[in-house]
């Protein structure tokens, strides 16, 4: 049984990683079930692999590790959809107006998609 990963967003490469979520760790479980506001609960055990070398705190250290990286991915990740959706809106705006009273907001507008861009760099 392995967790949810880190978030993924279009033109994403990874070369050295995966944004799988961390394996569960072996202990005792449940799986919850609703269905039209009935709930069944069922308890389960996940063993070790009897060819494992690890401790179950070894394990869990992993389990810790892998979460913890896998969190920042997202933020990061979330930050650069945010970020391109921005950048999306505030190109959308600098092309569809064209007033010479707006040439001052247009301009702001281009300079912050600019700087929106050098973080979404730093991010990527």
């Amino acid at each position: 049984m392995y967790y949810d990963g880190a978030s993924d967003f279009d033109g994403m490469v990874l070369w050295w990683a995966s944004l799988n979520g961390p394996k569960a760790v072996p202990g005792d479980y449940f799986v919850e079930l609703n269905v039209n506001g009935v709930v069944q609960q069922k308890p389960f055990k996940i063993n070790i692999d009897p060819r494992s070398e690890s401790s179950i705190k070894s394990m869990q250290e992993q389990f810790d590790f892998i979460n913890s990286i896998n969190k920042t991915m997202d933020k990061a990740h979330k930050s650069i959809k945010t970020i391109r959706s921005i950048k999306s809106q505030l190109l959308k705006f600098t092309s569809t107006y064209n007033q010479d009273d707006l040439s001052m907001l247009k301009e702001k507008a281009t300079a912050l998609s600019d700087d929106l861009s050098k973080i979404e760099k730093a991010l990527f």
